[in-house]
């Protein structure tokens, strides 16, 4: 009897205290949708200590050496290789296709995006290249699973509750600081604030200890929580990265601080969209420009509500299985 073994997909990812850990979390809400597959991940030495924490209570982990991992791929012969590593170079697409093993690469403007056979950009809604193998723009941007059945927000008059995040984790602790920018203001105004905490966040403790005795914060150190806690917050401070779609497909008006100069480049956080985009993070000025624009958003709530009602023709539910039948595509 002829035994059909399962085909197999190899998630490369990335995720480090540096660039966070919104690559690892698309890879693995993708690998739940392809359940009839054998799933690994694999990543660089580097990543260890993160990755063991979030993927391989899920799925098998490998790590290996920057100059060992192209190989070990290759013998692992998958049948599709999805690369979520940020710039890939020719060397990291190239012997992998010369073994007919497809590959699609995620959110990648290096020179290997131009060899794989898909590349997919979803942060980008404007082509930031001429390759032909490329898809662009949010609606190819799908959500987790807990924000399937969450409803949307509703328009209040005064804001009662305030959410700060800023990604898995927060390499410049603006969690800390724009609390502390925040809380006499909204103590003042009688606002609730949410801080939610990513994984990988090494300033947790100093967080916890800083806004111990503050009746008027809640600190949130969990995943799979983010969606019940954006439908509470009339308004959000984030990080530029894809928590800016989460909090559009909520209908949550946002002060956008872009980390680093790679987040500068994710232009959906604008004002037409319901964002107000701070540009890139600088401890100089950070302060003056928190509170003068929180304090816009506290005492007038017309131009909160232009910014909600920019934000109402998204939907973004129908993406992720528009993505996964492409992705199909590649493994059969």
């Amino acid at each position: 009897m002829k035994i059909r073994r399962k085909k197999k997909v190899v998630f490369r990812v990335i995720g480090n205290h540096l660039i966070g850990l919104g690559h690892v979390y698309r890879s693995l809400s993708i690998a739940r949708e392809l359940n009839n597959y054998d799933i690994f991940f694999i990543s660089d030495i580097s990543n260890k200590n993160l990755l063991n924490n979030l993927v391989k209570p899920i799925y098998p982990v490998l790590f290996f050496s920057k100059d060992k991992i192209i190989n070990e791929i290759i013998k692992m012969k998958p049948n599709l290789l999805i690369n979520d590593i940020l710039a890939t170079k020719k060397n990291d697409v190239l012997p992998i296709k010369k073994q007919n093993i497809n590959v699609i690469n995620f959110e990648d403007l290096g020179v290997g995006s131009k060899y794989a056979n898909l590349t997919i950009n979803e942060i980008y809604d404007k082509p930031k290249n001429r390759n032909r193998n490329t898809y662009w723009g949010s609606k190819y941007f799908f959500l987790r699973d807990e924000f399937i059945r969450k409803k949307k927000i509703n328009f209040r008059k005064n804001i009662r509750e305030i959410l700060i995040t800023f990604g898995g984790t927060d390499q410049y602790n603006l969690s800390l600081r724009c609390y502390k920018i925040l809380k006499s203001i909204c103590k003042i105004n009688n606002i609730k604030i949410h801080i939610v905490i990513g994984p990988g966040n090494k300033y947790f403790n100093l967080i916890y200890k800083k806004v111990f005795n503050d009746n008027n914060v809640e600190v949130h150190y969990s995943t799979g929580i983010m969606s019940k806690i954006m439908s509470k917050c009339d308004v959000a401070i984030s990080s530029n990265g894809r928590t800016v779609f989460e909090l559009a497909h909520m209908n949550v008006p946002s002060i956008i601080i872009s980390q680093h100069k790679r987040e500068l480049t994710h232009s959906f956080s604008n004002k037409k969209n319901g964002f107000i985009p701070l540009g890139l993070y600088n401890p100089k000025t950070i302060e003056k420009l928190i509170s003068r624009n929180f304090n816009k958003l506290i005492n007038n709530y017309e131009y909160r509500f232009d910014l909600y009602h920019n934000m109402k023709k998204f939907n973004f539910l129908s993406n992720k299985q528009n993505v996964i039948n492409i992705i199909r595509q590649y493994i059969n």
